[in-house]
């Protein structure tokens, strides 16, 4: 199994031979996945292609490769990249927030999939812990005691020179049932996406559990048509990830191999989301809303709603808005008068305060080498009593769980 470790918008040369490149093989399967992955998820050039904001896993038969965050100009710390991009993952849900994919995998040289297979593996070994979903299923069978009720009908009909043998009809309490069926089927999928050893050990321990559930086949579709009462709730999220990895599989892409997997996930959205999170740890006994309150920005002159506006994060004290949060995945360029800040940007959050009637903006982006973290500049916003704030976020603050960034952030929309 080969593995290329991208960061994302760099360009991967495509030629025969070189460590850190693809075949033209390679880059065929890859353009063959193109249309599954995310819209604008990748460019190409003549010899060469980038992958953009999405970062994740893409196996190409025994090809893995891992596009991982920027968080450095020049550095090229695969491993940091790696831990920031796991961590962003767990606070924002999407990864189980549980140390066990680094108790077992130790603190280097595992792959990104690796990590995502025994963080499922770990949620499903918890959940085996408190038993499995069990089911009563219709059976039949001949006895020599009764069990159940007697089948009148086929008792007469075959055991009448036979009263010895019963032909009974009961409901057996049994774990072959679609749930354990589904996890039979994700974990021998998973069981052939890694090759590492304690994982495959654990991947078939929770195999030898499920060995009475039949070997079926499963869409996304399906897992997601399965129905959670009080009894089985605990056990939705993992039936969510089964959905998530198989929705990843795209078997028209290797002809004849394992089906090409692809895990990605969009930074812009992660990166929010963790601002979010921080933002609701940051301001406690505020309400923190993500993508809202949704208003219209103007009214046409039938008085409808035109442009609706959805704010990355607002916080609201007594029902009012007082600041308002756009979360950006760009790099801040220093050495620039505005430092690489999008015009469009800023208007788009002015149009939040007039709207929302805040006082208080906050454009927030990571920050890599050459910027420092903390709040870059103020702007006052002319003919009103708007101000917008600048900040960075040092990604490093995520491996801590805490950013003092975001105390700034607080102590700024705090003022009067």
């Amino acid at each position: 199994m080969k593995l290329l470790q991208v960061l994302e918008h760099e360009w991967l040369p495509i030629r025969s031979g070189g460590i850190q490149s693809l075949s033209v093989h390679q880059a065929t399967l890859l353009e063959r996945l193109a249309e599954s992955l995310p819209a604008r998820a990748l460019e190409w050039r003549r010899a060469a292609v980038k992958f953009t904001q999405f970062c994740g896993v893409i196996q190409l038969g025994d090809l893995t490769i891992e596009v991982l965050p920027k968080i450095a100009r020049q550095e090229r710390d695969v491993l940091r990249c790696q831990q920031v991009m796991v961590r962003l993952l767990e606070v924002t849900g999407s990864l189980p927030l549980q140390q066990v994919g680094e108790a077992t995998l130790g603190q280097q040289g595992h792959a990104l999939l690796d990590v995502f297979i025994e963080h499922f593996r770990g949620m499903v070994a918890k959940q085996m812990q408190l038993g499995l979903i069990r089911r009563y299923i219709p059976m039949e069978d001949e006895l020599t005691t009764v069990r159940g009720r007697i089948d009148l009908v086929r008792q007469v009909r075959l055991n009448a020179f036979s009263p010895q043998r019963i032909h009974c009809r009961f409901d057996e309490f049994d774990i072959d049932n679609p749930y354990n069926q589904v996890l039979h089927y994700v974990v021998s999928m998973l069981l052939h996406r890694t090759h590492h050893p304690v994982i495959k050990r654990g991947l078939n321990e929770l195999l030898s559990h499920l060995a009475s559930a039949s070997k079926c086949a499963f869409s996304p579709e399906q897992v997601e048509t399965l129905v959670f009462d009080r009894l089985n709730q605990r056990w939705k999220p993992i039936f969510k990830r089964c959905a998530e990895f198989l929705r990843s599989l795209h078997p028209n892409v290797t002809a004849g191999g394992m089906p090409a997997l692809a895990l990605m996930f969009d930074m812009n959205r992660l990166f929010e989301s963790y601002v979010t999170w921080q933002t609701r740890r940051t301001f406690k006994g505020l309400q923190v809303l993500s993508q809202g309150p949704r208003l219209y920005l103007a009214a046409n002159q039938a008085g409808k709603g035109m442009f609706q506006l959805r704010p990355d994060i607002s916080v609201l004290q007594g029902g009012q808005v007082v600041l308002v949060a756009d979360a950006k995945w760009k790099v801040l360029t220093p050495d620039e008068r505005k430092m690489g800040i999008a015009s469009t940007d800023l208007y788009q959050l002015v149009s939040y305060g007039v709207r929302y009637q805040c006082q208080k903006l906050a454009l927030i982006y990571p920050a890599m080498e050459g910027v420092s973290p903390g709040l870059h500049d103020k702007l006052a916003i002319e003919g009103s009593d708007v101000q917008l704030a600048i900040f960075s976020i040092d990604l490093a603050g995520v491996l801590a769980g805490k950013d003092a960034v975001f105390g700034e952030l607080y102590s700024w929309g705090s003022e009067c």
